[in-house]
């Protein structure tokens, strides 16, 4: 059931079409999303309540579909970011007993944006910075939210003390999560995105080449957008190419 109530994600979508239209996919996203929020709210809500964990942990077929079905029904409940909304995500987050749980509220609370979700984030990053794997979904999670904001976000977890250029699974977390897992913000217009990709395989190329070289990938499409955006794509590759002692692995 919460594979059946996801929405497609733009990507997929974005595969569809001869020519990617973001803006359109993303619009025509948010809407069906936002009706179908609206409509079926006490829906939600129900399935939000009736999903809740009586017991201990348990990993079993059941309890996963739980999990991840109460968690489809707080995103759709979160949809108008109104404060009950952001009172619901803080108490699914805070009294999260697992991994699933602890991720789908900080998702939630990460586009929710805020003082909720940056307390969320930073509580986060206290509890878990020790273990590598996890702190890759922190990362992870931040260069995947949509909202305004989130490419100088990224841009300042660069210099984050946890965020290492030589570690591929960080790079890959933020850089890579980025590019490839935020198609609405690597394509805004103006070709922000564009740059700051590339001025990551550029670094990046100076350490370790081969992670340089898979992180090219979104830009390696460019014939698949409208023509603005091809322009934007293409002048990054040229600088990338133009650059002195690039490596074999990027060019």
């Amino acid at each position: 059931i919460a594979d059946a109530v996801t929405l497609p994600g733009l990507a997929f979508l974005g595969e569809l079409m001869p020519e990617i239209d973001i803006e359109g996919l993303w619009a025509a996203q948010q809407r069906v999303r936002s009706v179908l929020s609206a409509r079926l709210a006490d829906r939600w809500s129900s399935v939000y309540d009736a999903a809740h964990a009586a017991g201990p942990y348990r990993f079993t077929p059941g309890e996963v579909g739980r999990r991840r079905l109460r968690g489809a029904a707080l995103s759709y409940l979160s949809t108008d970011k109104g404060d009950a909304a952001r009172r619901r995500a803080v108490e699914y987050f805070e009294s999260a007993s697992n991994m699933t749980e602890s991720i789908a509220g900080l998702t939630v609370l990460a586009e929710l944006g805020g003082s909720e979700g940056e307390a969320a984030l930073a509580a986060f990053h206290e509890r878990w910075k020790g273990e590598a794997l996890v702190l890759d979904k922190w990362f992870a999670i931040q260069a995947r939210t949509p909202t305004a904001g989130t490419l100088d976000r990224v841009k300042g977890l660069v210099d984050h003390p946890s965020y290492d250029r030589r570690n591929p699974n960080r790079v890959y977390s933020l850089v890579g999560a980025f590019a490839s897992g935020n198609p609405v913000q690597f394509h805004q217009a103006g070709g922000a995105g564009y740059r700051f990709l590339a001025d990551q395989v550029l670094a990046t190329d100076l350490l370790n080449p081969q992670i340089a070289a898979r992180l090219l990938g979104p830009l390696g499409s460019w014939r698949r957008y409208d023509k603005d955006r091809q322009g934007l794509m293409r002048r990054e590759l040229e600088r990338i190419v133009a650059t002195p002692g690039l490596s074999r692995d990027v060019f």
